[in-house]
């Protein structure tokens, strides 16, 4: 069995087991007997153990600056003082600043760091090595991280609804890397994200549309950025000024006509210079292109507006070839935007007239007329006919309806019986 020698006694010892964690540098004693067996006398042993205390190379917190950083106060920074609870008469090395002259050397100049390799991380050394060989040295780090940072600008022009609210981004490209990123931003203090690529100093981001409002101006602001390709940590803070941009959904819509007809035009959610929708008399002017590439443009008329909403009339001289057309309004005193203020409509000739001859059978006493409509020959398509049956004399229509038919001779029946005995007109058109 084993017992500790009560000089050296700890109360570590667990049978064969001792616990020299606990039990702490020193030396001890530790006896081994051996009992009687068969007559023979029992033996003891001795057994000297000496526990050595490990190195301890202290701890460091990691310390982080941003790059771009004022870093003129660390220009010499001492390592020894950023340890906490390490052993003294440790040696230093590192790994590529040339920051350290020899072993002993613990000054840095962490602005010369960033200044000679930018950005990155940086680690120093601490080794302690132990009183004794049987235990072993001991390391610990005081790393350094200049992060990359998003410092830059952000463009949003005024943007038409309808299209994606993209927003351009320059950035000073020595202080951040190329790569996939997610930049959340806030409209008006609500937050949103959205991916970009950045390469080489410039790059663009999408807004989601629902956080933006129409026809008011709104403020855009990037508060954060992380990088996905390449993995890597940036600054939290981002140095990017915010910018105001405005979403206009003003619109024009013309409609469809036929040969010399006059059009109107609608104009819709139109703003004043101050962002308001305008109210009052606006001079307006428009350029009408023609279907054979011809421009004109109408003198200059006051439109009014009220809520934003007008529209005026183009005559319908100015409409004598069938085809496509493009009108554009141009309007003083609104806010400028580069949304374009234009449609597109079309203009169709009138169909040649046609003369359709009626041929009635008339019947005595009968419950229906055959009819027969005989029309010229027309191009392939379906036509409706609409014939009425009107009594003589008080021209009442007592029968209406509309028969189908693609040309030639179309045959159909009247229903007449319910019709009273007299004189009737069947017309068609």
């Amino acid at each position: 069995m084993w017992e500790e020698d009560p000089a050296t006694f700890t109360g570590q010892l667990n049978e064969n087991f001792f616990n020299a964690r606990e039990a702490g540098p020193g030396i001890y004693n530790f006896t081994y007997t051996v009992p009687d067996v068969n007559g023979c006398s029992g033996r003891t042993s001795t057994v000297i153990l000496e526990v050595h205390p490990p190195p301890n190379a202290g701890t460091a917190p990691v310390l982080t600056f941003c790059a771009g950083d004022d870093l003129s106060a660390y220009a010499a920074f001492d390592l020894s003082e950023h340890l906490i609870g390490e052993d003294p008469n440790g040696t230093w090395t590192e790994n590529g600043t040339n920051q350290l002259s020899d072993l002993n050397d613990t000054i840095i100049n962490i602005e010369e760091i960033y200044n000679n390799f930018g950005y990155g991380d940086f680690t120093f050394n601490y080794t302690v090595f132990p009183s004794h060989p049987v235990c072993e040295k001991r390391v610990s780090e005081v790393s350094i991280r200049i992060l990359p940072i998003l410092d830059g600008t952000i463009a949003a022009d005024d943007i038409c609804v309808g299209e994606s609210y993209v927003v351009e981004l320059a950035y000073d490209n020595t202080l951040l890397h190329n790569g996939d990123f997610i930049l959340q931003y806030l409209v008006n203090n609500d937050v949103g994200e959205s991916p970009t690529t950045l390469i080489d100093g410039n790059g663009s981001f999408v807004i989601d549309q629902g956080l933006v409002p129409l026809n008011e101006e709104v403020s855009l602001e990037v508060i954060g950025i992380r990088s996905v390709t390449p993995p890597r940590d940036v600054c939290p803070r981002v140095i990017v000024p915010p910018t105001t941009f405005l979403v206009t959904s003003s619109d024009i819509t013309a409609e469809n006509i036929c040969i010399q007809t006059e059009n109107t035009i609608q104009i819709i959610e139109i703003l004043d210079a101050d962002g308001n929708f305008a109210t009052g008399n606006f001079s307006t002017t428009y350029a009408l292109t023609t279907p054979d590439g011809s421009t004109t443009s109408s003198p200059t008329f006051e439109l009014e507006f009220t809520n934003g909403n007008a529209s005026f009339i183009v005559p319908e001289s100015n409409f004598t070839l069938d085809g496509e057309y493009t009108i554009r309004p141009t309007i003083s005193g609104i806010y400028a935007t580069s949304c374009p203020l234009v449609d597109t409509f079309t203009v169709t000739p009138l169909p040649n007239a046609i003369q359709l001859d009626l041929i009635v059978d008339n019947s005595c006493d009968a419950t229906q007329i055959d009819v027969l409509v005989d029309a010229p020959t027309l191009p392939n398509g379906t036509y409706t006919i609409t014939y009425d049956v009107t009594e003589l004399g008080s021209n009442t229509v007592l029968t209406t309806n509309t028969i189908n038919f693609t040309g030639g001779t179309a045959a159909y029946q009247i229903d007449v019986d319910a019709l009273p005995t007299g004189n009737y007109t069947a017309s068609v058109r």
